[in-house]
């Protein structure tokens, strides 16, 4: 209902409703309505087809659920190409690309985040780590994930890999 009355008081403000209809994305992928987020997120691209958060915050949400990955891989790269050096898209992108095994690629982009204000992102660190796991570099990546627990990430599956050294899912 909040949303709706976003919706409303934006008018005609594109940019605006980008935001909303991506922020209703993002919620409902939370809340594991993959359908209903997927809605959002075409209202947002209806609205601008060249939005940044739209086409990341989509792409992100494809890559979670590993559905529709060259799509999402080509919005990342396009959001990152309109609005480059931004950590969330950087991120964002890496995640694709590991979700699609590319762990070289992924770790590049990830350090890109990392080293745009992402130094105390427990998502950015945590996924870092996942990476240099996936490269066969156990100590590194152990280091990252007990970064991510400092910088506040307190989720039992990251404290199950720093305790087993091993990717957890």
């Amino acid at each position: 209902a909040t949303l709706q009355q976003a919706v409303f008081m934006a008018g005609g403000n594109t940019r605006a409703l980008v935001l909303i209809h991506s922020l209703e994305g993002l919620l409902h992928q939370k809340a594991g309505k993959s359908g209903a987020a997927d809605k959002a997120f075409e209202r947002a691209l209806a609205t601008d087809d060249t939005a940044p958060p739209a086409l990341s915050r989509y792409a992100y949400a494809l890559a979670q659920r590993g559905e529709r990955l060259k799509d999402a891989e080509q919005m990342a790269r396009k959001a990152n190409e309109l609005l480059p050096g931004q950590a969330e898209y950087q991120m964002q992108l890496g995640w694709v690309l590991y979700q699609q095994g590319d762990y070289q690629e992924a770790r590049a982009w990830l350090q890109r985040a990392f080293d745009n204000d992402g130094r105390e992102s427990p998502v950015i660190l945590e996924q870092l780590g996942d990476t240099l796991y996936q490269l066969d570099k156990t100590e590194e990546a152990v280091e990252y994930w007990k970064k991510a627990r400092l910088a506040g990430d307190r989720a039992s599956a990251l404290q199950q890999k720093i305790e087993q050294r091993k990717l957890v899912e």
